[in-house]
């Protein structure tokens, strides 16, 4: 899991957004920017979304529109890059994707060496019954 700030749903810099974007702005600007957030996270992109990624996204109504406000120079939360968007500071409150692998591989390494000192849970055994 990833944190998420408690004042997200009133930040002014999401305001802002959604008042860039009109009816229901702020509401498809979070949206945007969460599915943003859990993307980044499950699919390791150090928080790079690709513009293909994007706009394949139907949580919203024209996200090209709520991207652009997401990254608006008074707003700020994402921002344009070559082939898509960037979000803002992402490094600096996640882990990068080598770092989230090498966690993977340490806990893998663990598993295996659980499951190898106790056969009879893990390999077909009555476990007891």
């Amino acid at each position: 899991m990833f944190q998420l700030d408690d004042k997200l749903i009133d930040h002014p810099k999401l305001i802002r957004a959604g008042q860039l974007v009109g009816r229901n702005g702020v509401s498809r600007a979070l949206h945007l920017y969460l599915v943003g957030l859990v993307h980044a996270k499950r699919y390791l992109t150090n928080g790079f979304l690709g513009t293909p990624v994007v706009t394949s996204w139907a949580v919203c109504e024209n996200p090209v529109r709520v991207a652009t406000a997401l990254c608006h120079e008074t707003v700020m939360l994402w921002e344009c890059v070559p082939g898509g968007y960037q979000i803002h500071d992402y490094l600096k409150y996640n882990l990068t994707a080598d770092e989230v692998k090498q966690k993977q591989e340490v806990t893998r390494k663990r598993v295996e060496k659980w499951r190898a000192s106790h056969p009879r849970l893990t390999h077909g055994g009555n476990g007891g019954a």
